[in-house]
């Protein structure tokens, strides 16, 4: 089997050099082919430095560097539509909270053959009563269980999964979420997830809840039965409110209709091009 490692980076020069010396040592233990690729997501430390470094090293090493920072969901959103030439993709952090110990498990579950993605269950993680409580409100909206709060983004997806997340137009908030969304035969292997030995993340609770609002409206949206119960309210609305007018009538309609398209897609969901300005993936 072909598969392919993608590992997001933002400002990870100093745990990089550590963390691609230990995924090599664990794909030795593996009898898969696999090449790795690096995604810089506009970093502004030496972590284009240490990437060029490493690929020079190995040629099963490769890398996109963008030209600024989109966030992870939206660069491997992008960049999973240049990966189906591989029979699986392992989605990983490096920065070194994800241990590349656990690939040999994703993979030995996903060649039972059972299964069209295999999540790395964590066993426990620390987080405050605010986001447990968030996180609570955020699951019952998504319709979602609760129990997927463990449900890790260190996971594996195969080819027909990445098929599925291509073919839709506009790019999920959450990837994770999305991905759990999706009807697929699931497995699992048990995780630790570690503590970050280098840098500190960027993510607040801030950034939290407009992700989660986010992701909220794109999962409810995609039920047709949600959008036509909204579209019938606010139908019904604009009848009650303007029925004495025609003229108002129409018009309101049609201005409801084009700010309700533009509130919840084109505001929050578009997908805007994403530019890479250098790239060594030879799978393209």
């Amino acid at each position: 089997m072909d598969g392919l490692i993608i590992a997001p980076c933002h400002n990870e020069s100093e745990s990089l050099k550590k963390f691609n010396d230990i995924l090599l040592d664990n794909l030795k233990k593996i009898n898969s082919n696999f090449e790795i690729l690096y995604l810089n997501d506009g970093s502004t430390d030496d972590t284009q430095d240490v990437i060029y470094e490493i690929c020079k090293k190995n040629r099963k090493i490769n890398y996109i560097n963008f030209k600024k920072n989109y966030g992870k969901n939206k660069i491997l959103f992008y960049t999973l539509r240049y990966s189906l030439d591989f029979d699986f993709v392992i989605l990983i952090d490096s920065d070194l909270q994800h241990d590349p110990i656990y690939i040999k498990d994703l993979v030995n579950k996903f060649k039972e053959g059972k299964h069209d993605t295999v999540i790395g269950l964590r066993k426990s993680y620390k987080e405050t009563k605010v986001v447990k409580f968030l996180k609570k409100i955020y699951f019952f909206f998504c319709g979602l269980s609760i129990d997927q709060e463990h449900f890790s983004d260190y996971r594996l997806i195969s080819s027909k999964t990445i098929k599925k997340v291509v073919s839709i137009n506009i790019f999920p908030p959450f990837m994770r979420h999305f991905l759990d969304s999706l009807s697929l035969r699931k497995g699992f292997i048990s995780i630790d997830i570690r503590d970050r030995e280098y840098g500190t993340s960027n993510f607040n609770v801030f950034k939290l809840i407009i992700l989660g609002l986010k992701s909220i409206i794109y999962l409810k949206f995609k039920k047709k039965k949600i959008i036509s119960l909204i579209s019938f309210n606010l139908l019904i609305f604009i009848i009650t409110f303007f029925a004495n007018n025609i003229f108002y009538y129409i018009a309101s309609t049609l201005v409801s209709i084009i700010s309700f398209y533009l509130i919840t897609i084109k505001i929050l969901f578009y997908k805007k091009e994403i530019f890479f300005y250098q790239s060594s993936f030879k799978k393209q």
